[in-house]
């Protein structure tokens, strides 16, 4: 009928960026860039160390401006009100990452009646294994390896890292599991030491083995002598709050199944490892009905790609253009 759309860009996009992932302020960039937008990007302070050494090969290599000339970097106080509202103003979609507290505080700026805003707050994330697989010698240190390397990145403060390893109960002992796995994380921690850790983190972790231990008789632990990395188990289908740096509980359910069908929108990534290809396909069905968004092999929890957290990156920060010729055009 002669109707055709295309896709433009919004126009300026910007971008309120998180300070837990390295380099996340480029990723986001990249997705508008990618929109054909031009982009204003805050960085948070104790990022740029990381992004200026990227600024300077860009401006050695993109001598024409083909990118730089729609990618702006800014760094300023988080307190800086004035700043975070004149930046608002004047942009045509946003791209806001971080905590509960950054988000709120961003989506209450004064943006455009039109703006496009994307949204990508505070998640859980979590692995789950069946008991087929886990109690499997054959296969089970494969995959606990492959767990402990999700977890050592980010020191567990990305929306992506798992905070739990849920295991479906078996005929083996669950302390079997334990074991290899907390040969995995010794192993890590060989190939990834901890150079520096603040006492404030160090005494995070120091009460989250506390407080699980005390918490029931039946809760146990494995940990380093020094808070570099703690493995809980226990028992129950509750989300345990996120204690991040290398900290990870193992939960003892029944039914996976059952688990899952106590999930909300908070969940963002789960981590799968189940033998039978049918039942996790049911289980991936289920999770996407209870608000999970992402659902990938345990080892690759942390790839990122798009969509992400259920949106379109690059698309959500363009516009369909809807196009009707008119009769005057059809007749000629």
């Amino acid at each position: 009928m002669g109707n055709s759309s295309f896709i433009k860009p919004v126009g300026i996009v910007g971008h309120w960026t998180a300070g837990n992932v390295d380099l996340q302020a480029v990723l986001s960039g990249v997705c508008g860039l990618l929109g054909g937008n031009a982009n204003l990007i805050r960085v948070p302070s104790d990022q740029r160390a990381h992004i200026e050494p990227l600024l300077a090969c860009l401006a050695e290599d993109d001598s024409e401006g083909a990118l730089s000339s729609r990618l702006a970097f800014i760094s300023f106080p988080s307190d800086r009100v004035d700043l975070h509202e004149a930046m608002a103003r004047h942009v045509d979609g946003a791209m806001i990452w971080g905590g509960e507290e950054a988000v709120r505080a961003v989506r209450a700026l004064p943006f455009p009646s039109w703006a496009r805003i994307a949204v990508f707050g505070p998640r859980y994330s979590l692995a789950l294994m069946d008991a087929l697989t886990w109690s499997n010698p054959a296969t089970r240190k494969t995959w606990c390896d492959r767990l402990a390397r999700d977890v050592w990145l980010y020191e567990q403060r990305a929306c992506s890292s798992p905070q739990a390893i849920v295991l479906e109960r078996g005929n083996e002992d669950p302390r079997e599991f334990v074991r290899d796995l907390a040969d995995s994380f010794r192993a890590q921690n060989k190939r990834v030491p901890r150079r520096l850790m603040e006492p404030a983190d160090a005494l995070t972790v120091l009460k989250a083995r506390a407080d699980w231990l005390l918490q029931a008789q039946d809760h146990t632990a494995q940990m380093s002598f020094a808070p570099d990395w703690t493995i809980l188990v226990g028992e129950g289908s509750a989300l345990p709050q996120a204690a991040q740096h290398r900290t990870l509980v193992v939960t003892i359910v029944d039914r996976l199944e059952e688990f899952v069908a106590s999930l909300d929108g908070v969940t963002q990534t789960m981590g799968v490892a189940v033998a039978d290809a049918e039942r996790e396909a049911a289980l991936a069905e289920q999770a996407a009905l209870r608000g999970v968004d992402r659902i990938v092999p345990i080892g690759q929890m942390h790839f990122f790609n798009s969509p992400w957290d259920g949106q379109m990156l690059v698309k959500g920060m363009t516009r369909t253009i809807s196009y009707a010729r008119s009769r005057h055009q059809e007749e000629a």
